[in-house]
């Protein structure tokens, strides 16, 4: 998220409108401009894994979940319209009586739809527009916590069933309502073969993870990797029905896992950063499973047919091949 936001929502205490007091912030990363604002009064709550040790190394009291109640929430607008609403009405429930929920975004987001949304429930104390975003506020009344439309939003957090799958997601994270295609079809291209010691990078909501156990008996240890702790838990959930034993990682994956403990690394490694393509995100998972295979250990990805993935498996694996290719995506085995 742009440092943008934070300076925005910080112009409420700035400029004198609102008193900073106890808080905290929902969704957010590290920003000075909050921290210059808060001190020690902030609270985060914060289940991406990168944007939580930002927070950490910032100085900032972090938490994977939010207890008890505030006098200030702040709460940033993310991309994922449901994710957006159930997450206003949970900071909304998170503020004492008379607590000030405040509230920015992108106009890119949506962010004037929003706060027209929660002005319909409740009366707004506030806004500001600048720099292409908005921030706006209200506080806490004793009538409007409980009214059907905050609980309707609340529920849109819940996990939800992808329908004619027996798999559960949630709105925020990556392909929540859907298989991912290029995930389905690196599974229609796995290879035979695979066991021994297996890691999942990027393991999202597990699906990937599911397949492989349905498939392969001779797995004998599947860990995943993953960033997002909501995607984590979701995996967690959705592979419990298989019975098998499998390691659960909430880890950035840029930072490495490990050196030499893996017979295969199987992934859809991520290429697009707040909205923008990066390649080198997808590098550098290819490189920390090159560094986390053993010798004649193997490398499954796939990836969109543009991307010059092969470049950099070449000069870290001895045999780089094109398992399957169709008009979209590409897969990848590759020998260490």
């Amino acid at each position: 998220m742009p440092q943008t936001v934070y300076d925005v929502i910080a112009l409420p205490f700035e400029e004198g409108l609102l008193e900073a007091r106890n808080a905290f912030l929902l969704r957010g990363d590290f920003s000075p401009a909050l921290r210059d604002s808060f001190g020690g009064h902030l609270v985060a709550e914060q289940t991406y894994r990168p944007a939580y040790e930002r927070l950490a190394a910032g100085g900032v009291q972090v938490t994977t979940q939010l207890e008890g109640s505030y006098d200030v929430g702040l709460c940033v607008l993310t991309p994922h319209r449901q994710e957006n609403y159930a997450n206003l009405a949970r900071a909304y429930r998170l503020l004492a009586p008379g607590g000030t929920l405040v509230c920015a975004g992108q106009n890119a987001v949506g962010a004037a739809t929003y706060e027209k949304a929660v002005g319909a429930i409740a009366p707004l104390e506030g806004r500001i527009s600048k720099a292409k975003c908005r921030v706006f506020w209200l506080r806490r009344g004793s009538a409007e916590a409980d009214s059907a439309r905050w609980r309707e939003w609340l529920s849109l957090g819940d996990p939800q069933p992808i329908a004619g799958t027996p798999f559960s997601t949630r709105p925020g994270i990556f392909s929540w309502n859907r298989i991912d295609p290029g995930s389905q079809f690196l599974v229609d291209s796995l290879p035979p073969g695979i066991d021994g010691a297996v890691a999942d990078l990027g393991a999202g909501w597990g699906f990937l993870a599911a397949s492989l156990l349905q498939r392969y008996d001779r797995i004998r240890q599947l860990d995943l990797f993953e960033a997002e702790k909501l995607a984590l838990d979701l995996a967690q959930a959705n592979l419990a029905p298989s019975g098998r034993s499998v390691g659960y990682h909430w880890s950035d994956v840029r930072a490495g896992i490990g050196r030499s403990k893996y017979d295969w690394v199987i992934t859809n490694p991520p290429f697009h950063k707040e909205g923008e393509q990066d390649i080198d995100l997808g590098v550098t998972f290819l490189t920390v499973a090159a560094e986390a295979l053993r010798g004649g250990g193997r490398l499954v990805c796939v990836a969109n047919r543009h991307l010059p993935y092969e470049r950099t498996l070449r000069t870290a694996f001895s045999d780089v091949s094109v398992l399957a290719e169709n008009r979209g995506f590409k897969v990848l085995l590759a020998r260490k």
